[in-house]
């Protein structure tokens, strides 16, 4: 017996009927982020629990690890596929567990403050159990995710993702100039053209045409994830139910 694909899957395509939710103010795409999954998987909980449980950095943004630690938290299984050079050297890749713990430490001692928080919450992740993945950064690897019944977080450059001017740190304020790249967070909930693009659900209220769903181009998305290194993450984030085998 065969069974007839849904018009959801058909044809190298597959979309999770992820809700776009708005974030509140212009720091939280990521607990937002975390809310918009949460949800999906039937998660009645309010955005405010969110909010609160996602550790913040100065600025009021957050990292990956920072939601990855708050969605343990809440419940739910996590792993972390890491792209950048700013935490994890390549020569890791292949380290067990305190070995990695062990050299994340000793980089720590050297970092400047500013990134302690950053270490410290790296560290916790891995010491309570939290799944590392080293893998290169393609549309494959997406699509089995997706295809897995879970939508990815993705940290990114929002400066190249949107080929917007740099912004000023302290206003937000556009400046080719002076400005500097601007991270962001958006769910990764679909792919079509079996991964020539992807489905992106953006939190942001100020986003183009679309209404937050657009897809994109699988180069233009995963382009900006790699250069999400020079705004701190370029990360992807699966979260699962803990139930879920």
């Amino acid at each position: 017996m065969t069974t007839q694909a849904s018009p959801h899957e058909a044809k190298g395509r597959r979309e999770l009927a992820v809700q776009r939710m708005i974030q509140p103010d212009l720091v939280s795409c990521g607990p937002t982020c975390l809310f918009q999954v949460a949800r999906f998987y039937g998660d009645v909980r309010p955005l405010s629990t969110f909010l609160g449980a996602v550790r913040r950095n100065p600025d009021g943004g957050t990292l990956a690890v920072h939601l990855a630690n708050a969605a343990m938290d809440l419940g739910y299984r996590t792993t972390l596929y890491p792209f950048g050079i700013r935490v994890f050297d390549p020569t890791w890749w292949e380290l067990p567990r305190p070995k990695l713990l062990e050299r994340l430490a000793m980089r720590r001692l050297v970092r400047p403050a500013a990134d302690q928080a950053m270490y410290e919450s790296w560290e916790a992740y891995l010491a309570r159990g939290g799944k590392v993945v080293f893998h290169e950064l393609t549309p494959e690897l997406l699509v089995r995710v997706i295809d897995a019944g879970h939508p990815l977080i993705g940290g990114m450059c929002a400066t190249w993702f949107y080929r917007e001017p740099r912004e000023v740190p302290d206003t937000g304020a556009e400046d080719d100039i002076a400005g500097e790249p601007s991270g962001h967070f958006v769910v990764i909930a679909g792919y079509s053209g079996q991964g020539l693009h992807f489905h992106v659900r953006d939190p942001h209220p100020e986003v183009p045409d679309g209404g937050g769903r657009q897809p994109v181009a699988a180069a233009r998305l995963l382009t900006a994830i790699l250069l999400g290194d020079l705004t701190h993450d370029a990360v992807l984030l699966e979260i699962a139910p803990r139930s879920e085998r």
